[in-house]
């Protein structure tokens, strides 16, 4: 059974990464499609440069056997090219795409735990802020496929007044939440009833 404290400190890293997502949601949707693609593509760029980084930091270290860097190597290498290839426009490819990059990513993640214990915080913050711009970006795809302009711009409007309620009750509840955990579980049942009311616009 975890300690007490462990079980708080892991519902308060959920907790920042649904504050994150809402935060990559509330961005996209303020945006037109050629400004989110312009900000995606900058932010991936941005987290190619970071991971390329430490890559070579983890390199120079190699506290690692040689064995398990070889395998750590293929993984950094396997999230860059997914990082470096052009993004797809259509909303069926990037969904091929992005489950792809989120593939490289877990395995990243996977084979770093095994090698050093933990990701450390600016590694993981980095990554769980990329897993929920693949997530917002894709709204925006999903947008521009609408036939009729005018019922796009509602379903936006629609999924940005839900978006803002949910941060509003996230803000409201934290400050009076007794159970870190017990808030958590409450805050990810009402992202996954957003996201079938609004299963038109995020992936399966």
């Amino acid at each position: 059974m975890r300690p007490e404290k462990d079980i708080m400190e892991i519902g308060k890293e959920k907790l920042q990464q649904l504050k994150t997502v809402f935060d990559e949601l509330e961005v996209q949707l303020a945006l037109g499609k050629a400004e989110a693609k312009e900000v995606f593509e900058r932010e991936k760029k941005n987290l190619n440069q970071f991971v390329n980084e430490q890559k070579i930091r983890f390199k120079k270290e190699q506290k690692v056997a040689e064995d398990k860097w070889d395998e750590l190597l293929a993984r950094f290498e396997s999230l860059e090219a997914s990082l470096s290839a052009e993004t797809a426009t259509d909303k069926a490819l990037y969904d091929a795409q992005k489950e792809k990059t989120l593939r490289s990513i877990y395995e990243l993640e996977h084979t770093m735990k095994e090698a050093y214990g933990d990701l450390g915080a600016t590694f993981r913050e980095q990554l769980d802020a990329f897993k929920a711009r693949l997530d917002s970006y894709r709204i925006q795809l999903a947008l521009s496929e609408f036939d009729n302009a005018a019922e796009a711009e509602n379903r936006r409007n629609e999924l940005k007044e839900k978006v803002n309620e949910i941060r509003e009750r996230m803000q409201k509840e934290e400050e009076e939440a007794n159970k870190v955990d017990d808030f958590v579980s409450e805050m990810s049942t009402s992202f996954d009833h957003l996201k079938k009311a609004f299963s038109d616009l995020f992936a399966n």
